[in-house]
């Protein structure tokens, strides 16, 4: 008996020292609010709170929109945030003694409370972001962390910030690697899009399909601007209702001209497009007669936009087809004329964000086909996800006799694609200038190097 007794005891003084640990480690894990480590600061010791050492110890590597609620953004300016990054900020120098009220490390871990113990002499460049609702969140370059400071730093632009490491002796303690040149680099200077879509309609005693897509390397052109080659195809078909009389225009694919300019809050896109030998052919089942006839057109498209704020955006869209070269190759009808396949598009429409993925968008226009003298209202209603993908219904009514045709639209824009994978992959940032750059592993003594951050999300 005494010896099971002496055995419950020693199980339950091992079961109080495991659990005891445990919830030492939790309680750890849950003060990082509450520590007591000071630092030197200006306005002299602060206890309370935890302190920053080593910037690039723990990069983020989590998900930005996660880190902006983690920061206290609600859904209206995270929409704005993903208006405003890597687009619309200025530039921040951070310095020893800065106070954050969080700061996002690693996959989403929230640190409170913080304070920068990096070293007299050390600053770090940030991106710094103001929203509308007035408040402030910034993201250091050289480590990618998240930050809110208490205070909002002195803003600079990148020629204060190159002032600032020339200010700095050249000397290098001996614990700290050589620095090191930095080429000139930039993953703006080359970006990719890629749209593609689909529609059909039914009503007036016909119905149809047609396709596109369009694609185009971009190359950045300075203040905002990115010029770019690619292509551009598509292709249509459609019967009457009792399947007697047939039309088609096979998919076609030709050169493509591409110009844009965003500033932020508005831009545009203009697109070129040639499309040579492109063919259109219609028949009847019967057999009684058929014609085809083949040439080149030429498209322009045209897209002004604005964003008057975070949740809203607005813009105007054109769209013209000019046929020309086109010859009938083929007809049951000796006298018969060429068809005019020309065409064009006027439009507005107005998008509203539902949440940061979420939006829908009212598009009403006039569209004409020269073929057979139309004039059409067309309305369009779309949901969109993330700006990638979007579908929904679509009503065109004759202006002429009144006939009413629904169909529905769907499709994908993916814009940026090579931008941002050549920019998680390697996460550089085009430089102003060459500037020298140290490892992570400094000195605790004597004069620091700036250690100005030269990467960046």
């Amino acid at each position: 008996m005494r010896k099971r007794n002496r055995f419950a005891i020693a199980f339950l003084l091992c079961l109080c020292a495991l659990f005891g640990w445990q919830g030492a480690e939790a309680a750890e894990v849950a003060a990082d609010s509450v520590s007591t480590a000071t630092v030197s600061h200006p306005r002299g010791k602060l206890s309370g709170f935890k302190y920053w050492r080593h910037v690039g110890g723990n990069k983020f590597r989590g998900n930005n929109e996660l880190a902006w609620r983690q920061h206290g953004l609600d859904k209206i300016e995270i929409a704005e945030m993903r208006l405003l990054v890597d687009q619309k900020f200025e530039w921040a120098t951070f310095s020893n003694g800065q106070e954050f009220h969080k700061i996002s490390f690693g996959k989403n871990e929230i640190w409170k409370e913080t304070i920068a113990d990096w070293g007299e002499n050390k600053a770090y460049a940030a991106r710094l972001y103001r929203l509308s609702s007035g408040k402030t969140i910034a993201q250091i370059l050289w480590c990618k962390n998240w930050v809110t400071p208490e205070l909002v730093p002195m803003t600079r632009d990148m020629a204060g910030l190159e002032a600032i490491i020339k200010a700095v002796p050249d000397e290098t303690p001996e614990s700290v690697p050589a620095p090191k040149e930095e080429p000139r680099a930039g993953y703006s200077q080359i970006d990719a899009e890629f749209n593609g879509g689909g529609y059909g309609y039914r009503g007036h005693g016909s119905h149809g399909r047609g396709n596109y897509m369009d694609g185009s390397i971009l190359f950045d052109a300075g203040e905002g601007y990115r010029v770019g080659l690619g292509f551009f195809a598509a292709g249509n078909s459609g019967e009457t209702n009792n399947d007697s009389y047939r039309w088609k225009t096979p998919w076609t694919i030709g050169p493509q001209l591409a110009i844009m300019r965003d500033t932020g809050s508005q831009g545009f896109i203009s697109k070129s497009r040639l499309l040579f030998g492109s063919s259109h052919e219609e028949y009847s089942t019967d057999g009684w007669y058929s014609q085809r006839q083949s040439g080149n057109m030429f498209g322009q498209y045209f897209e002004y936009y604005s964003r008057p704020n975070a949740n809203f955006k607005w813009g105007a869209v054109g769209e013209l087809w000019v046929p020309f070269g086109q010859q009938v190759t083929g007809s049951t009808d000796r006298y018969a004329e060429i068809k005019d396949l020309g065409s064009w598009y006027l439009g507005i429409y107005g998008q509203q964000w539902l949440s940061p993925d979420w939006a829908i968008r009212a598009k009403p226009g006039l569209f004409h086909t020269n073929i057979d003298r139309v004039t059409s209202a067309k309305f369009e209603l779309t949901a969109r996800y993330r700006e990638m993908l979007y579908a929904g219904p679509d009503l065109s009514v004759n202006l002429a006799n009144g006939a009413m045709t629904w169909g529905a639209v769907i499709g994908i824009e993916l814009r940026g694609t090579v931008r941002k994978a050549w920019q998680n992959a390697n996460g550089k940032v085009k430089y102003v200038g060459t500037v020298k750059t140290y490892g992570e592993n400094h000195s605790e003594n004597g004069n620091k190097p700036v250690d100005f951050g030269v990467s960046t999300d």
